[in-house]
């Protein structure tokens, strides 16, 4: 029942940050005041924050949503996609070489058997269905994946291929719904439902694309 409570409490706190972003303008036009100011220093705190929020584990999707609305639907992906993939290395890093022994006593055995099992036979495919998952932040990965036998540039590969979709989920639902505020489009708002449908059911059947064996794998 705590986890409940805690479970939903949560994703009430993540819809208020969602909403204010979205619909607030008081805190949005005041940051695309300052990213028109600040070309170089904005996409700098940008990747800075998605560093922060990736080492305690913690969802990284506002900020991706952020970057849709700030920097548009293109120029939004290109810094949301880069600040992801820096911070899956930066976990990366530190799951090998800082936390590996003390994660290692924190996983379950059986977990562990399971987990360590799955990314050896599927490597970089591992990386990018684990990625795809919505459900985890993503950025944060990289721990897990650190204290693996997987190589740097193959979970690199496979974390760009199954966030890409997502960045295009949730860029273009930032950029989408705030272009609709501002036009009073409705058919934007269309297309950012259309996008969530899609990348949706990318997600949903992410698995097939290693087969049905990866299914009791996991």
């Amino acid at each position: 029942m705590e986890k409940t409570i805690a479970k939903l409490a949560f994703a009430i706190i993540w819809i208020f940050i969602f909403y204010q972003l979205l619909f607030n303008p008081e805190i949005r036009v005041p940051l695309l005041f300052f990213c028109i100011k600040h070309h170089v220093l904005a996409p700098f705190l940008l990747v800075l924050l998605q560093v922060a929020f990736a080492s305690f584990a913690l969802p990284c999707s506002p900020l991706t949503v952020l970057a849709g609305v700030l920097w548009g639907f293109e120029i939004g992906i290109l810094y949301a996609t880069t600040a992801t993939i820096i911070s899956s290395m930066w976990t990366f890093v530190l799951g090998r070489f800082v936390f590996g022994k003390w994660l290692k006593r924190k996983v379950k055995h059986n977990l562990w058997l399971k987990t360590m099992g799955y990314i050896y036979r599927y490597k970089w495919k591992a990386s990018m269905i684990a990625h795809a998952n919505p459900i985890f932040p993503g950025s944060s990965l990289g721990y897990i994946f650190g204290i693996s036998n997987i190589e740097f540039f193959p979970f690199i590969f496979g974390a760009l291929a199954g966030t890409l979709p997502l960045q295009l989920l949730m860029v273009g639902f930032g950029y989408f719904t705030v272009a609709s505020i501002a036009t009073y489009d409705a058919e934007l708002l269309l297309i950012a439902g259309g996008l969530i449908i899609a990348i949706g059911g990318y997600i949903l059947f992410a698995p097939l694309l290693i087969g049905d064996k990866a299914k009791e794998d996991i």
